[in-house]
C-alpha cells in the first residue's frame, strides 16, 4: 500500500465537512451557505453556502456543492455548500475500489474537490497557485493540494474558491487558503501570492476561533465561527468586509452586526465580487457591499457598508433562508420549503422568473417552475456567469440563463432560458442524477453523482450534455487518518472512510463480527453488514471494553461489551460483535450525531443541533438527580445553565464526563474523585454540568481541545496552552514535581520542551497523558512502567512532559495525533504512518499498515 502524505483527525468529514462541523464536534456541522465570482479582469469569487435541507423525505442532508457567479462585468463566484445527506439511496463506493470525489467547486478556470478523506484536488489553471499543489501550472486532472504546510488535523470539510484563490475549513476548524493574495485575502497578513495553503491568522478572533462555514470572493474572504461571529478580510471597496468603511484587512476582522435583527449569530457566509451574503441563526439573509444590479435585495441603490436584510415580501409559505448562492450581479436563495428565489443581474434570464431579459431585479422573485417535472423542491444551488442551476430533491439536474457555450446542457439549443430547463443526462452511464453541482466562467459546469463520479458539460470537454470526468488520478489507497484506544483495543479510520480495529476481541470491541482471531498490532477491518445505508465513517472513538463510529449520514453505531448499557442499545447487556446502531428514539430534533466519547460505563453523543446526550450508568450521565442509569441516550441536563447552551465536544472518563461548549468553556459533571471535575469545589460529585474554574488561568481562560482520562482531565486553551487537573498520582498532569492533585485547572510545565510550547492535540487515558504541539513533537507523561511514554528510557514515570523518541521513525518524524491505551500508546506520523510503544517497548515501531 503506498501511503498518502496526508494525515488528520475526523470529520467529520465532513464533513465534516464536513462537516461543518466540524475540531471535535464539528463534523456534520455544515454551514448552509457558498458561492463565488470574477470579474472582467478574470476574478472569481466564491462562497460557502449552508443548508438545512428541505427534503420532502425529511432527511438530514449534508451535501457539499459549489456554484461560480458572474456579473455583468464578467465575475464569477465559485460557491461551495457541505450539507450531509442521509438518504437511503446514496451508493457511494465503500470499498474504496474507485476514485470518487465530493465537496466539488468551481472559480474561473479551475475547480476543486475532496476525496472521501477530505484532502483537497484541484485542476484547471495555476497562474497564481489556485491549485495549491506547490507548482504552477495547467493540470487537465485532478492534483492533490500539498497539505505539508497544515499542522494538526489534515482532514478538510469544504472548500470555497474564486478565480486565483482557494481556501479550505479543516476538521479542526482552521481555514487555509492558496492561490492569489495580492490583496490581502488568504487572510495570512501578507499581500503575496502561496502556491501551497497558509493558514488564516486568528489572533483577532473573540472565543472560539474554530470556523464552521467560509465563503472567498475575487478580493476577500469571510468566515463564521463556532460561536456564529462573522470575520472578513481582504479588499474592502464598497464594504463586502461589514466593517462599516472601505479600509483593507489583511487578517480577519469582525462584521459589524449593528443592523443585524435577533441573535446576531450567522450560520452561513458567501463571498462575490464586492459583496457579501449571510444566513443567521433564525434563518434571514443579510447581503452587504456592491449593489449595481440590486444583488442585495432590498429594493435600493448604492452599495452597503453594513448587513442589510434581503426583503422577503415576494416570498410565499417559508420565509426563512437555508442557503444562498452568490455572485456579484445576481443572488439565489432556497427557502426551508424547497421554493427557490432570484434577485440582481437578470441579463440572460439567469433570475429564472419567467421573464427573458428583465434587467436589474432589486427583490427577491421566485423561480418559475414550469418546466420543473416531479418533486418541486429544491435541495442545492449553483451560480455561474449569467447562469444558474439547481438540483431538486430528486437530484434531478436544472439550469436557466445563459447557454451561448452549452453551460445549461440541454442539446436541444444555445438560446438564453429564463426558466429552469432539465439537463439532458441521456449520456450518463450510471445513476443519472445528482449530489452536488459546480458552475465555473471558463471551463463550464460539472456536477457529481452519489457514488461520486464526475460529470461535465460546456466548455470542459466540448461536449453539450453530461459526460464522463477522468478523476482516476485521485488517489485510492488507504492510509490510516485517525487513531483512538481503549483499554486493550484500538481503532483507526482511513482515508476512505472504514474503520479498522487491533487488540483484545473478548468482548466484540473489534467489531469484526464473532468467532474472529484478532491481533494486539495487526489492524482488522470492522464488519459493516450491519451498517445500512452508506457504509463510511467519519469518526472512531475507543474506550474500555467498547467501540463507536458516526457514519458520514450522522448515524452513530457502536459494539463490544454493553455491561452498563454503553452501547445504547437498549435494555440488552449482551456483548455485541459487529456495529449496533445506537437508540435514537429518545433525541428531540435532529437525530444526526456529530460527536461521541465512549469509555467503561458510559458513552456521550453530540446530535447536529449542539444538544449533548449521554448512556450508560451513572455519576458520569449528567442527566440531573431525577433519571438515573440509562439504556438509551439521555439528554444531558442544562437547566441549570444560564445563556443559550450549545456543545461543541464531548469526552467521557471513568467517571465523570466533561464537554466543551461553543463559546470555549468547559463543564464537567459525575463523580468528582480526586477534583477531577474541576470546578474547585472539592470533591463533591455532581448530576448535572458544573462550569471548570478558570480564574487561577494566566491568560487565555476559553479552551479550543477537551480530553478526560481516569479522574484527571486535560483542555488545550485558546493561546495553545495545555491544561490538566485532577488525580495527579504518577504525573498524568504534567505539571512537575511533586505530583499534587490540582483542583482547577494548572498549565503543564513545558520547562522540557524545545522549540514551540503550544500544543494543537491532546489525549490522557488511565494515568499518561501524551499530546502534540504545533510543530508536531509527541509529549508523553505520566506511569511509564511499561514504556508508554515512549521516550526511549525505561523510567517509573515522568512528572513533566517528555519527547517521544523519534530517532527510529524511518518516516516523517513528526505526529498528527496520539493515543493510548493500557498496553500500548499509538502514534499516527504527519505522513500517516503509524507507530506504537509499550508492552515492554521504550521507542516508537513500525506497524505494517499494508492490509487496509
Amino acid at each position: 500500500m503506498v501511503l498518502p502524505r496526508r494525515n488528520n483527525h475526523v470529520l467529520f468529514i465532513l464533513i465534516v465537512q464536513f462537516v461543518g462541523g466540524i475540531a471535535c464536534g464539528r463534523i456534520g456541522f455544515d454551514p448552509l451557505l457558498t458561492d463565488g465570482g470574477s470579474d472582467a479582469a478574470g476574478d472569481t469569487d466564491s462562497d460557502a453556502d449552508t443548508d438545512t435541507d428541505a427534503d420532502t423525505d425529511a432527511d438530514t442532508d449534508t451535501d457539499t456543492d459549489s456554484d461560480a457567479d458572474s456579473d455583468t462585468d464578467g465575475d464569477t463566484d465559485a460557491d461551495t455548500d457541505t450539507d450531509a445527506d442521509s438518504d437511503s439511496d446514496s451508493d457511494t463506493d465503500a470499498d474504496g475500489d474507485e476514485p470518487s470525489l465530493r465537496g466539488l467547486v468551481g472559480g474561473y478556470e479551475h475547480f476543486c474537490a475532496l476525496d472521501p478523506g477530505g484532502r483537497p484536488y484541484c485542476w484547471g489553471s495555476d497562474g497564481s497557485g489556485q491549485l495549491g499543489n506547490g507548482a504552477a501550472g495547467y493540470s487537465a486532472t485532478p492534483s492533490p493540494v500539498d497539505l505539508a504546510p497544515v499542522t494538526g488535523e489534515k482532514i478538510f470539510v469544504k472548500l470555497a474558491t474564486s478565480h486565483d484563490t482557494t481556501c479550505g475549513i479543516t476538521a479542526a476548524g482552521a481555514i487555509y487558503c492558496w492561490g492569489r493574495g495580492v490583496d490581502g485575502q488568504l487572510g495570512d497578513g501578507s499581500t503575496e501570492n502561496a502556491p501551497s495553503p497558509v493558514l488564516v491568522e486568528t489572533g483577532g478572533i473573540v472565543g472560539d476561533p474554530g470556523f464552521v462555514d467560509l465563503g472567498v470572493g475575487s478580493y476577500h474572504a469571510c468566515g463564521i465561527t463556532a460561536e456564529g461571529r462573522a470575520y472578513c478580510w481582504g479588499h474592502n471597496v464598497n464594504g463586502p468586509l461589514g466593517t462599516g468603511d472601505e479600509v483593507e484587512h489583511h487578517t480577519p476582522v469582525p462584521v459589524v452586526m449593528d443592523t443585524v435583527a435577533g441573535s446576531k449569530r450567522f450560520i452561513a457566509i458567501a463571498c462575490a465580487w464586492q459583496l457579501t451574503c449571510g444566513i443567521t441563526a433564525e434563518g434571514d439573509a443579510y447581503c452587504w457591499g456592491a449593489n449595481s444590479s440590486g444583488q442585495i435585495g432590498n429594493d435600493g441603490f448604492g452599495s452597503e457598508q453594513l448587513p442589510q436584510p434581503v426583503a422577503i415580501d415576494n416570498m410565499s409559505g417559508s420565509r426563512k433562508f437555508t442557503r444562498l448562492v452568490v455572485n456579484s450581479a445576481h443572488v439565489c436563495g432556497l427557502a426551508a420549503d424547497g421554493l427557490v428565489y432570484c434577485w440582481g443581474d437578470d441579463m440572460f434570464g439567469q433570475v429564472g422568473n419567467g421573464d427573458p431579459g428583465s434587467g436589474n431585479i432589486r427583490l427577491p422573485e421566485p423561480l418559475d417552475t414550469v418546466n420543473v417535472v416531479g418533486q418541486q423542491g429544491f435541495k442545492q444551488l449553483a451560480v455561474g456567469y449569467w447562469v444558474s442551476c439547481g438540483l431538486t430533491g430528486e437530484g434531478v439536474a436544472y439550469c436557466w440563463g445563459n447557454d451561448e457555450s452549452d453551460q445549461l446542457g440541454d442539446l436541444a439549443t444555445t438560446e438564453e432560458q429564463p426558466a429552469p430547463i432539465l439537463v439532458n443526462t441521456s449520456e450518463m452511464s450510471d445513476v443519472q442524477t445528482f449530489t452536488e453541482l459546480a458552475v465555473t466562467h471558463l471551463m463550464g459546469t460539472c456536477g457529481v453523482t452519489a457514488a461520486g463520479s464526475v460529470y461535465c458539460w460546456g466548455q470542459i470537454g466540448g461536449d453539450p450534455i453530461p459526460h464522463p470526468f477522468d478523476i482516476s488520478a485521485v488517489v485510492t489507497d488507504e492510509a490510516l487518518v485517525q487513531i483512538a484506544s481503549g483499554d486493550a483495543h484500538s481503532c483507526g479510520l482511513t482515508s476512505r472512510g472504514q474503520v479498522y480495529c487491533m487488540g483484545s476481541d473478548e468482548r466484540g470491541q473489534l467489531g469484526n463480527g464473532p468467532g474472529i482471531d484478532s491481533s494486539p498490532v495487526t489492524p482488522v477491518a470492522i464488519d459493516t453488514s450491519t451498517v445500512s445505508g452508506e457504509k463510511v465513517f467519519v469518526k472512531v472513538v475507543a474506550g474500555g471494553v467498547s467501540s463507536c463510529g458516526i457514519t458520514s449520514q450522522g448515524v452513530l453505531y457502536c459494539w463490544g461489551g454493553d455491561d452498563n448499557n454503553q452501547l445504547g442499545n437498549g435494555p440488552s447487556t449482551a456483548d455485541v460483535h459487529s456495529p449496533q446502531a445506537v437508540q435514537t428514539s429518545s433525541i428531540v430534533g435532529q437525530t444526526a450525531i456529530v460527536d461521541v466519547s465512549t469509555n467503561l460505563s458510559h458513552s456521550c453523543a453530540l446530535t447536529v443541533e449542539g444538544v449533548a446526550y449521554c448512556f450508560g450508568e451513572e455519576p458520569a450521565l449528567g442527566n440531573g438527580p431525577v433519571l438515573g442509569n440509562s439504556d438509551v441516550p439521555s439528554p444531558v441536563d442544562v437547566s441549570g445553565l444560564s445563556g443559550e447552551i450549545s456543545w461543541r465536544h464531548l469526552s467521557a472518563g471513568t467517571t465523570h464526563s466533561c464537554g466543551l461548549l461553543a463559546d470555549g468553556s468547559v463543564l464537567c459533571w459525575g463523580a468528582d474523585s480526586n477534583e477531577a471535575l474541576g470546578n474547585g469545589s472539592g470533591t463533591v460529585d455532581a448530576e448535572s454540568p458544573m462550569a471548570v474554574v478558570t480564574t487561577d488561568m494566566a491568560d487565555a481562560t476559553l479552551f479550543v481541545r477537551l480530553d478526560v482520562g481516569h479522574e484527571s482531565s486535560c483542555a488545550i486553551a485558546a493561546d495553545g496552552v495545555l491544561h490538566c487537573w485532577g488525580l495527579d498520582s504518577l504525573g498524568q498532569l504534567g505539571d512537575g514535581p511533586p505530583a499534587a492533585n490540582r483542583a482547577s485547572p494548572y498549565p503543564v510545565d513545558t520547562g522540557s520542551i524545545a522549540g514551540g510550547s503550544l500544543f494543537t492535540e491532546i489525549r490522557t487515558q488511565r494515568l499518561i497523558t501524551c499530546a502534540v504541539t504545533t510543530e508536531g513533537v509527541g509529549y508523553c507523561f505520566g506511569d511509564d512502567t511499561a514504556g508508554l511514554l515512549g521516550d526511549g528510557s525505561p523510567e517509573q514515570h515522568q512528572l513533566s512532559p517528555a519527547p517521544v523518541d523519534t530517532a527510529p521513525m524511518s518516516s516523517t518524524p513528526t505526529f498528527s495525533a496520539v493515543s493510548s491505551q493500557q498496553q500500548y500508546t499509538w502514534g499516527l506520523a504527519a505522513d500517516s504512518t503509524l507507530y506504537y510503544w509499550g508492552d515492554g517497548q521504550f521507542s516508537p515501531v513500525w506497524v505494517d499498515t499494508s492490509a487496509l
